[in-house]
C-alpha cells in the first residue's frame, strides 16, 4: 500500500510540474492584419553623444502602399513636444534608420505609426509602436 501510495504521489507531483512548464511555452496572442505583415522599431539614446537613433521597418502585402510616420518626442513642461518627424513610403518593404541630437535631463520617445494604404490613399490598416527613453 505504501509503494502504491508513493507511487501516486510521484506522478500527482509530476503532473503538477508539468502543467506551469506547457502553460510558459504559450505563445502569446498577436493581432493579425490582412495587409501590415511585420512591424517593427527601435530607439536609443547615446549618453555620451545625445544621439538619439530611430529606427522603423515594416512590410506589407504587395498590393498596398506602406507609410511609416516616426516621431521623435521631448516630454518638458508636463506635455510630449515633437521634436522631428520622419515620413517613408514605399511597397513591400520599407525602413528609415534616423538620427537626432537631444540634450539630457528630459524623458524622450520615439512613436512610429505604419499605415498600410489602398491606390487611393486611403487607410486599410493601422499599427502603433512607442518606445520612452529617460536621458538624464
Amino acid at each position: 500500500m505504501k509503494r502504491t501510495l508513493s507511487i501516486l504521489l510521484a506522478l500527482a507531483l509530476l503532473c503538477a510540474l508539468t502543467v506551469p512548464v506547457s502553460a510558459a511555452v504559450a505563445t502569446p496572442i498577436q493581432p493579425r492584419y490582412t495587409y501590415l505583415g511585420i512591424t517593427s522599431g527601435a530607439f536609443q539614446i547615446d549618453e555620451q553623444t545625445g544621439a538619439a537613433y530611430c529606427i522603423a521597418k515594416c512590410t506589407a502585402a504587395s498590393s498596398v502602399t506602406i507609410e511609416i510616420t516616426g516621431k521623435l518626442q521631448q516630454f518638458k513642461n508636463g506635455k510630449w513636444t515633437t521634436l522631428k518627424t520622419w515620413v517613408e513610403i514605399g511597397n513591400l518593404l520599407v525602413t528609415f534608420d534616423k538620427l537626432w541630437y537631444v540634450v539630457s535631463g528630459y524623458q524622450y520617445r520615439f512613436v512610429i505609426t505604419y499605415r498600410a494604404c489602398n491606390n487611393a490613399g486611403q487607410s486599410l490598416e493601422t499599427d502603433t509602436r512607442t518606445f520612452v527613453y529617460a536621458y538624464t
